[in-house]
């Protein structure tokens, strides 16, 4: 089998975990998934491998195995890097990692996996960094977005992490948007690579209406109601 993509992906315990995609670019359907070798156990401590995980998804959701494991293996995907990618795609930015069919993939089968899952119901976090343009443009009552898929916590000290780490001279303001629920969320604790940063999965259907904006020391607090 020729390596056409591979992403390394290390989990909490320090080991590599790779996924080789083949040298096919074309994708037509969740079959594509069986074309992807795991080399080594999944990345999760729950589960020992993905199609461990695979069949815990395709009983407690209803779905085929198949769809099951392109929804584990694109949600895999999501926990690493390339999940910057996939928010291209899905604003229409070119890609930098991976190639378009597999963004869509990925993308899809994300999108699938949020809509069939029950939904996040109480308080989320999510840290950024934003430059001062950027933030100027935030106020009361108006409708924002994610600009793609996003991803958020209900720990507040995790999204602080993802904001203060992320700052630099381009982007030097920590914010902190807080929602009180996500219908358009799913966690994905129990299939994430990062399963102590208690991950809520957000469709970049999702919208927002601005509540209220605080300055907190260093930070901004962005509160959000969901657009109905």
């Amino acid at each position: 089998m020729n390596e056409h993509w591979r992403d390394q992906l290390r989990d909490e315990r320090g080991r590599w975990v790779r996924y080789i995609f083949t040298n096919t670019d074309t994708v037509v359907d969740a079959n594509f998934a069986s074309r992807i070798v795991e080399e080594s156990s999944h990345v999760n401590a729950r589960f020992k491998t993905t199609k461990e995980a695979a069949s815990f998804v395709a009983n407690s959701l209803g779905v085929c195995y198949d769809e099951a494991f392109a929804m584990v293996v694109s949600v895999n995907a999501w926990s690493t890097p390339i999940c910057s990618d996939i928010r291209r795609y899905q604003t229409g930015k070119e890609l930098q990692k991976i190639s378009l069919e597999k963004a869509k993939y990925i993308s899809d089968n994300i999108e699938k996996y949020i809509s069939i899952s029950p939904k996040w119901n109480g308080k989320t976090y999510r840290g950024i960094s934003l430059s001062d343009d950027a933030l100027s443009r935030y106020r009361d009552g108006i409708i924002v977005d994610m600009l793609g898929a996003s991803s958020w916590s209900d720990r507040y000290d995790v999204s602080k992490k993802f904001a203060k780490d992320n700052i630099s001279n381009e982007n030097p303001n920590q914010v902190i948007f807080i929602c009180d629920a996500q219908s358009k969320g799913t966690s994905i604790k129990h299939l994430s690579t990062r399963p102590e940063q208690n991950e809520i999965l957000v469709s970049k259907e999702a919208k927002y209406i601005v509540k209220k904006i605080d300055k907190r020391g260093e930070e901004t607090w962005i509160y959000l109601n969901e657009e109905k």
